[in-house]
């Protein structure tokens, strides 16, 4: 279950509205009660059970809220559990918890780091938050690594859509015209299709000849992101 997704280009179009805080609440409220019932159906769901989820296994949740919901009720995300084994993880339903997850092993990596002195740090305005804690906590384990977060605003679809995901070159290119020449770029792992191109076709290496420094893309591990397999 994820909100609806409105860009700034609705001229002429049907007026949807957006999900608020209010609402993100009540939606996550409805679809816990209906996870509820799934796991321990009443005596009078189970008559029916048969016919109406046939298809179900009654061992998953079948339904989950997008992480954006969780973020804009100002609810904390829930633990992995939740997510059974994370089913729609790429359409953003369980990537925040993950992420938390993996940046856990901060505490015991041992590899060696992929890149020292300074790093932009380029994300989506909703996972601002997760990656200056992110960020923050990576500085603390070494002196040879400055990191600070970029979080873009989208001009191309318009600042109501917040993921990174959606995030094109020329709104990124935008967003570090203050960049210094001896910053490397680390991009969200999500930004680029498999040919390497952003929405707005774009390459990395147009970014990087634009901004005229090393630009990157990220993991999706953020601690593979910054350290190498000691392997």
């Amino acid at each position: 279950v994820v909100p609806v997704g409105l860009t700034g280009h609705r001229e002429g179009l049907y007026p949807l509205q957006a999900v608020d805080s209010l609402h993100a609440r009540e939606i996550i409220e409805l679809v816990d009660r209906f996870r509820s019932e799934m796991i321990h159906p009443s005596s009078a769901s189970l008559e029916h059970f048969d016919e109406e989820y046939s298809g179900i296994d009654q061992e998953s949740k079948f339904v989950y809220c997008a992480d954006e919901l969780y973020n804009r009720a100002g609810i904390d995300i829930p633990e992995a559990e939740y997510y059974d084994d994370f089913p729609q993880i790429e359409n953003g339903v369980g990537m925040i918890r993950d992420f938390l997850d993996a940046a856990e092993r901060l505490e015991t990596v041992e590899g060696a780091l992929k890149y020292t002195g300074k790093v932009a740090l380029v994300t989506g305005i909703s996972m601002e938050p997760y990656l200056l804690q992110f960020a923050e906590r990576l500085m603390t384990f070494t002196d040879n690594l400055e990191v600070r977060v970029v979080a873009v605003r989208n001009h191309f679809f318009g600042e109501s859509v917040t993921v990174s995901g959606l995030l094109t070159g020329r709104d990124i290119i935008a967003a570090l015209q203050d960049i210094d020449s001896d910053e490397t770029v680390l991009l969200p792992p999500n930004c680029l299709n498999i040919e390497g191109l952003f929405l707005d076709d774009l390459s990395l290496e147009d970014v990087a000849k634009s901004l005229n420094v090393s630009v990157c893309q990220g993991e999706y591990d953020p601690v593979d992101t910054f350290f190498k397999d000691e392997g």
